[in-house]
């Protein structure tokens, strides 16, 4: 082997390598499920459902389209209650393998806590009603990175 020769198959053995450390890097998503739940609420609240549904795990994906979950988010609006997405409890992710479990807070209003100045969240809280929740969702890891398993419309603030 010629010097020109030996010096190329070093560059190609080196490429290769790069290449391999670079693709099996690619394979291990570098998300975590507390981000993938901020994402997809911070998603949401730019508007971006596209982004949403792009969260959502194949699972899901297989059995709603981007349509249906388009307009389960825009029915959800229509309802009674109102929700608003306060945040992930501290220290509740708990990964199990290829799954996670995260604890989030939410507020339930009605209509007639905006109309009413408070007075009707005022009675709720004199009655000992909650209106603050936490709501326990699980997230699996697919090789795009931790996804939502399912839908949860306390995770999206209806004004």
């Amino acid at each position: 082997m010629t010097t020109n020769e030996v010096i190329t198959l070093k560059i190609f053995t080196l490429l290769i390598l790069i290449l391999i450390v670079f693709v099996s890097g690619c394979t291990y998503p570098s998300n975590t499920p507390s981000e993938t739940v901020n994402s997809f609420v911070d998603a949401y609240n730019f508007g971006n459902y596209s982004t949403c549904y792009s969260l959502m795990c194949s699972d899901y994906k297989d059995t709603y389209t981007i349509d249906a979950f388009n307009n389960a988010i825009e029915n959800v609006g229509s309802e009674w209650n109102k929700y608003k997405f306060i945040g992930i409890v501290d220290g509740s992710e708990n990964i199990q393998d290829d799954a996670a479990f995260i604890e989030f807070e939410y507020e339930v209003y009605s209509e007639f806590d905006d109309s009413s100045f408070g007075l009707t969240k005022l009675g709720r809280s004199a009655l000992n009603l909650e209106s603050v929740f936490t709501k326990r969702i699980e997230l699996v890891n697919e090789t795009t990175g931790w996804k939502l398993k399912a839908f949860h419309k306390e995770m999206i603030d209806i004004d």
